[in-house]
């Protein structure tokens, strides 16, 4: 570390091996939903850094480390981007909204990057304060851990949701039975009576087997998610405005709620494309 003066005031500066060994966790922990934003408080605690964290031009710094991991990840996504630009563009020029289409994917998507960009200004400044504790990072990483294994439980008793509900829509739209109605009909009359929106969408997909994971389980197509889901998705990212906390993480969590976990992965991604 540099002790520069400027003015009255005495600034810390990073040294070229700290800003390489900060990068470098940087890019290795934002793989991960492990808080890449908490590690980066901590392990200058742990290095003796401490008076680093506790400057004015470390949070700065942090900000163009995730600015350099945003650009690595829309490179490597570039073809979803370009999709999400494409149908974007094309549900403005149709003027018109399609929900349960790849368009309604992409709206979703810019849906969830807004709580935590209107967040991050309005609670600019207690959140500054939170970067100089590498203790309090550290607990909040604990808090992380508990919210992945809380997402988890929530995912599988979605999964077993899912699955009722897809065998709700095969009783409704077979023949014979009372009420029911073929698949066919039941589409072109705007839907099954009695069933949700999203029960609905799953219904149409009756004669489709519903994705998979690699485990062999089901998963809901992110078609079918609404725009209050991806509202909830978009807060819960917002939590990793907090060091130690992971967007990744708690953006996977609040997916894995409605049981979409076939594309999580390229979900929490594409939320956490901007710094």
């Amino acid at each position: 570390m540099y002790l520069c003066r400027i003015g009255a005031r005495e600034i810390i500066t990073m040294t070229w091996i700290q800003t390489l060994v900060l990068a470098l966790l940087q890019g290795v922990t934002e793989l991960f939903p492990i808080s890449s934003l908490g590690h980066t408080v901590i392990i200058p605690g742990l290095l003796g850094w401490t008076a680093l964290v506790q400057s004015p031009t470390f949070l700065p710094v942090v900000v163009a480390f995730h600015l350099g991991t945003s650009v690595a990840l829309v490179g490597y996504f570039w073809r979803d981007w370009l999709h999400v630009i494409r149908t974007l563009l094309r549900s403005v020029q149709e003027g018109q909204v399609k929900r349960g289409d790849s368009s309604w994917v992409s709206w979703l998507v810019i849906i969830g990057c807004i709580p935590a960009g209107l967040l991050g200004v309005l609670l600019e400044k207690p959140l500054k304060h939170l970067f100089a504790s590498p203790l309090i990072a550290a607990a909040f990483l604990a808090v992380n851990g508990v919210l992945l294994l809380v997402g988890e439980a929530m995912r599988r008793r979605a999964s077993a949701k899912l699955q009722n509900n897809k065998a709700i829509a095969s009783a409704t739209s077979q023949p014979g039975r009372p009420g029911g109605f073929p698949l066919a009909q039941g589409a072109a009359a705007g839907g099954f009576a009695g069933l949700t929106w999203e029960q609905n969408q799953i219904a149409t997909l009756d004669t489709v087997p519903l994705p998979v994971t690699k485990t062999g389980k089901p998963s809901r197509p992110l078609e079918t998610l609404t725009w209050k889901e991806a509202v909830i998705i978009g807060f819960a990212q917002s939590l990793a405005l907090i060091p130690g906390i992971s967007r990744s993480g708690s953006t996977m969590v609040a997916v894995s709620r409605s049981a979409c976990r076939t594309r999580m992965p390229r979900t929490s991604r594409s939320c956490s494309a901007h710094p």
